[in-house]
């Protein structure tokens, strides 16, 4: 009997619940300005990924990998400059210039991402105080997107954008194609 009355009061609950009006559909809107800036530079990432083709069968071994395609070299005719360049199949998809007396940087990956500022260094072991002593900003296509900075709480370099809104560098940086590289290399059960 109790068994019964379990069945039943189970039906009702379900046929109430088909009976219930569904939540109304969520409209697609336009992306703003600001959405689209953030949009496309998560294609411009994706593009830097596409170049260094990191998801073939290739890049086994991330170190083998950086150490067979990576170059470290010193420009003297450009103030003292350390340079360092990553290229894969012959295609730069990566230069980055280290000014040590300035303490300048730059960046520029395939796709037009580009990183541009000063990094100036101070005696504290605080994050916090390394990114109020340096200015680093990030360009996309030639035009500035955000300035790179940190945040403690993630212990992660974020990118803080004009509209007050801060994303983890790292999420930037999980393309489609890294994701399937690390779904099958790393996180492979196999």
């Amino acid at each position: 009997m109790k068994k019964s009355i379990l069945i039943v009061f189970c039906l009702g609950v379900v046929f109430f619940a088909c009976k219930k009006t569904p939540a109304p559909e969520v409209q697609e809107h336009a992306f703003t300005e600001a959405e689209q800036v953030k949009v496309h530079l998560e294609e411009s990432f994706d593009a830097f990924f596409a170049a260094l083709d990191i998801d073939s069968t290739v890049v086994k071994n991330p170190r083998r990998f950086i150490w067979d395609n990576s170059s470290v070299r010193l420009d003297l005719a450009d103030r003292g400059a350390v340079v360092y360049r990553l290229e894969r199949n012959g295609q730069k998809a990566m230069e980055a210039r280290f000014y040590p007396v300035s303490g300048e940087v730059s960046a520029v990956l395939h796709g037009g991402v580009a990183f541009k500022g000063r990094i100036n260094p101070v005696w504290s072991t605080r994050w916090e105080d390394w990114e109020a002593a340096s200015d680093v900003k990030v360009y996309d296509q030639g035009m500035e997107v955000a300035k790179l900075g940190y945040e403690p709480g993630l212990y992660s370099l974020v990118l803080r954008f004009a509209d007050g809104t801060s994303y983890a560098l790292n999420a930037y940086l999980l393309s489609e194609s890294l994701m399937d590289y690390l779904i099958e290399n790393v996180f492979s059960t196999e």
